[in-house]
Order: structure tokens, then C-alpha cells, then sequence
């Protein structure tokens, strides 16, 4: 009878407490590249599975321009301005899914987990490549190859490459009842997100 009533007790209390399933995950984006574009306000970076037919983005509605300058920044995630999305579908993603000013119709959504908190750590990097007439090795071949005033310009103009990475840390998806629940995510690198030429 004691026993009974210890199973029965269990049993209400696993009942009570169970307001949806928590499920902790990995996604599988580790083939796909991370790929972006919007602008300031409307930032979308995005993965893509094709194999499975889901996909990964993020949206940053900062008003500050994210590649201005080098280091780190992080954003706090909700289900506003700023958020992460995690959906699957009932076939392939258009080419220009993400970055339509009208939402597509299809595919179909299965599934749509949004970000209710959350962090998006996003790191820019530049290069600078120096102009061409310094990284002239050998002085002897310089002197010998004809100046050409039409391109005298180009051999003093610098290029800079900003890279930026996305890490994701301390999400919740929420989809009805159901969570995804993962501790750090790594989006991926965008090489040459923005390139410009500096000229003297």
C-alpha cells in the first residue's frame, strides 16, 4: 500500500510539472555556408540544410552599422527586432528565400521554433592588403617594368576585407509547448562581407 502511494504521488508530480517537452539539440548546418544580406535595421544572416529541407537565421534590427568597425559585439535576442528562427519544410528554399521584400509562400512550414532569449555574438575583422607597389619584391624587376600613368593610381590604392563571424549563445526556441534549448552555436563565417578600396 505504501508503495502505491509513493508511485501515485510520482506520478501527479510528473504530471504537474510537465508544461511541454524541453528538447536540447544539435543542428546539423555544418555543410552549409553561412550567407547574408538586408542592410542597417534589417541584418539577415542564414543557413540552410538542403538535404532535410530546415534551416537557421538570424535577424539583427540594430540601427548601428555592424561592419563599421572591428571587435565584438553582442546583441540580446527576443521575438522582436532581434531573433533567431529555426524551421523545416516540405521542400527546397527558393534562392532569394530570405532576402524577399515579399514573404514567399512557399514552401510550406512544418515547423517554426522563434528565439524567446538568447544572444548573438557577432565578430567583424578587417584585412588590409597593402598597395601594390609595396609589395613589390625584388627593386631590380621594378625599375626595369614601363610606368604606366593610366594605372599609377591602382598601384597605391589599399584594399580592405571585413570578415564577420556569428556565435549564438544561450538560446530558447519556442514553437507552441515545445523548446529547443542550446547552449553555443557557431552560424559560420562570412569572408569578404564587405570589401573597399582605400585610396590615398
Amino acid at each position: 500500500m505504501k508503495r502505491l502511494f509513493v508511485l501515485l504521488i510520482i506520478t501527479i508530480l510528473f504530471q504537474s510539472c510537465d508544461d511541454g517537452d524541453v528538447i536540447i539539440t544539435t543542428f546539423d548546418f555544418d555543410d552549409a555556408a553561412l550567407k547574408t544580406c538586408g542592410s542597417v535595421g534589417n541584418y539577415v544572416f542564414y543557413k540552410e540544410n538542403t538535404q532535410v529541407f530546415e534551416s537557421l537565421s538570424l535577424r539583427l534590427g540594430t540601427t548601428d552599422s555592424i561592419y563599421k568597425d572591428p571587435g565584438i559585439k553582442i546583441y540580446e535576442l527576443s521575438d522582436n527586432t532581434s531573433f533567431v528562427n529555426y524551421r523545416s519544410y516540405n521542400g527546397p528554399l527558393g534562392s532569394n528565400y530570405f532576402c524577399s521584400s515579399i514573404p514567399p509562400t512557399s514552401p510550406k512550414i512544418e515547423s517554426n521554433y522563434l528565439a524567446v532569449s538568447g544572444k548573438a555574438e557577432v565578430t567583424v575583422t578587417f584585412d588590409y592588403e597593402e598597395p601594390a607597389h609595396k609589395k613589390e619584391e625584388n627593386p631590380v624587376i621594378a625599375k626595369k617594368t614601363p610606368f604606366k600613368e593610366e594605372n599609377s593610381s591602382s598601384q597605391f590604392r589599399s584594399t580592405l576585407r571585413k570578415s564577420v563571424q556569428i556565435i549564438l549563445k544561450d538560446l530558447v526556441l519556442i514553437s507552441g509547448d515545445n523548446q529547443i534549448i542550446l547552449e553555443t552555436l557557431d552560424m559560420g563565417t562570412i569572408e569578404n562581407v564587405e570589401v573597399v578600396e582605400i585610396i590615398p
